[in-house]
């Protein structure tokens, strides 16, 4: 059986609540960002997912609930998105190539294959049985 994964963003957010800045983990989607969310599930109306995965911040809980409401999703922290913290062992240069090659949107070398490779692990460590079913 053929097995494939669906990868999505978040819908759209704002850092900041009437001028206030708000903490990275704690940002909602917008209206519109809701909206983004209902239009995508539109489009992936009836397909069957087998797991729903986020990386438990607020904003792709929420997505991913409108996105796919019969499925409780999973946390995995480490999908989280780079952060001062996540970059600590690339040199200056390194940190400052990755961060102008992410706002122009393009991928980091190597990202896609490092994600699969990750979500593979993940999926072997979480639930042994359901890889060996389709490897």
């Amino acid at each position: 059986m053929r097995r494939r994964i669906y990868l999505m963003r978040h819908g759209a957010v704002s850092y900041f609540d009437h001028g206030r800045p708000l903490k990275p983990e704690d940002v909602p989607l917008t209206v519109a960002g809701r909206d983004q969310a209902y239009a995508a599930a539109s489009m992936l109306r009836g397909i069957e997912f087998d797991r729903v995965i986020t990386s438990g911040l607020p904003r792709t809980i929420e997505t991913a609930r409108i996105v796919a409401p019969d499925f409780e999703p999973e946390a995995w922290p480490d999908l989280r998105e780079l952060e001062a913290s996540n970059t600590v062992l690339l040199g200056e240069e390194q940190a400052a190539d990755l961060a102008r090659r992410i706002r122009a949107g393009e991928p980091p070398e190597g990202a896609l294959q490092l994600l699969k490779e990750h979500v593979a692990e993940k999926l072997r460590v979480s639930n042994p049985a359901y890889l060996e079913k389709y490897e």
